[in-house]
C-alpha cells in the first residue's frame, strides 16, 4: 500500500488494469446477480 501512495505515483493517470472492480470479467460476472430492476417497478406490474 505504501507504494501506492508514493508521491511517483500519485500523479499517473487512473489506470483501470490496477482495479480489480473495473476488469470486464469481473463486472459481467457479477451483473448475472444483480435484479434488472429495483423492487417495486414494472416488475411487479408485468405479474
Amino acid at each position: 500500500m505504501t507504494s501506492d501512495n508514493s508521491p511517483q505515483n500519485s500523479t499517473d493517470p487512473y489506470d483501470p488494469g490496477q482495479d480489480p472492480d473495473a476488469d470486464p470479467a469481473n463486472l459481467t460476472q457479477n451483473a448475472g446477480t444483480q435484479p434488472d430492476q429495483a423492487e417495486g417497478e414494472e416488475e411487479d406490474d408485468a405479474q
